[in-house]
């Protein structure tokens, strides 16, 4: 990435973050997040655009207490929000510049999709929380959810070789199909002290049912301050296992936290190509896993900024080793 790309990205950061820094209460609560590859390079480790290349998510509030409670929530008042959300998602195999079908590589693919989230969290004791997060997705994946164009103009945008900005494979993508995918999970959290908490440790079962993945898997997730109390425990998401908004914490704060997940992968479009029409496709590796570490700062009670840098084992035969990206995430309220 040239010194040219890199100021375009940095004066692009800014602006985002001076923007919902400055956003009026009416907006609500909301949460944009990206993920991209070049975060891994960010870190020090060597620049890719492979595989679950880029993924961008702009989430709202759109009730901060939900009229339909989950009546399994424990606690006198347990706290029921709604969310809406729009989603776009890009998966490339490793050679960009080669036309011709990689058989042994994951196929292009794009998906764009919108839908709800429902979460309910309450207190279960001193410390001890429990909560439920349903999701619901509807969509398109193939050329329909434009990848190709998107993927372009974001090369043109951040490399300096022109040649590089155009993905040659595009005619290889995963065909046109209707993209549903119902998601759910059960979070037990546990903060210690109880007051003004300076640890915290989650514990998170879920599942995925669809046309576009089938899966199951657990997370866990462990938060440490590093100057003064944790932000307060928020529902987890499935979409990324770190809290989606900060709470009205009412001082500046950074914790660290780190994370594991385990998951049993039974289908996945996006590798094994499109259910309903012929594409290209190769097997899938059922067992995945992902590690992350990453850094919270609660700038103040409006604005929240994570970034994480996250490691994930293969996820199809011939992979040839495993895949590392990073995820910036802002949230305001």
């Amino acid at each position: 990435m040239g010194h040219t790309a890199i100021g375009r990205s940095v004066s692009l950061f800014c602006t985002v973050v001076l923007v919902l820094f400055l956003a009026p209460p009416a907006l609500g609560a909301g949460t944009f997040r990206f993920d991209n590859d070049y975060f891994a390079h960010v870190v020090g480790r060597p620049h890719t655009d492979r595989w679950e290349t880029g993924a961008t998510r702009l989430s709202l509030r759109l009730n901060s207490e939900a009229s339909f409670h989950m009546p399994w929530i424990p606690g006198e008042e347990p706290r029921h929000t709604l969310d809406g959300f729009l989603a776009h998602h890009l998966f490339t195999p490793e050679n960009l510049s080669n036309s011709v079908l990689l058989v042994d590589d994951r196929p292009y693919a794009a998906w764009l999709h919108g839908g709800l989230e429902w979460s309910g969290l309450g207190m279960r004791g001193a410390g001890r929380y429990s909560g439920t997060t349903i999701g619901l997705s509807l969509g398109v994946i193939g050329p329909s959810a434009g990848g190709k164009d998107l993927q372009s103009c974001l090369h043109r945008l951040t490399e300096s070789s022109l040649d590089s900005a155009d993905p040659k494979g595009w005619d290889n993508q995963v065909e046109d199909e209707f993209a549903l995918l119902v998601t759910a999970l059960h979070q037990e959290t546990v903060r210690l002290p109880a007051d003004q908490a300076k640890l915290d440790v989650t514990f998170a079962p879920g599942f995925g049912l669809g046309t576009v993945m089938n899966y199951a898997d657990v997370a866990t997730m462990l938060r440490f301050s590093l100057c003064g109390a944790l932000p307060p425990t928020q529902p987890y998401s499935p979409h990324g296992p770190t809290w989606n908004q900060a709470g009205r914490h009412r001082r500046l704060n950074c914790y660290l936290f780190a994370g594991v997940d385990g998951r049993y992968v039974f289908q996945n479009t996006f590798i094994e190509g499109n259910i309903t029409r012929d594409s290209h496709g190769v097997p899938l590796e059922h067992w995945t896993s992902e590690a992350q570490l990453g850094l919270g700062i609660v700038v103040c009670r409006k604005l929240h900024i994570t970034f994480r840098y996250r490691t994930r084992s293969k996820e199809f035969e011939h992979q040839p080793e495993r895949h590392e990206l990073g995820t910036l995430e802002l949230s305001w309220l």
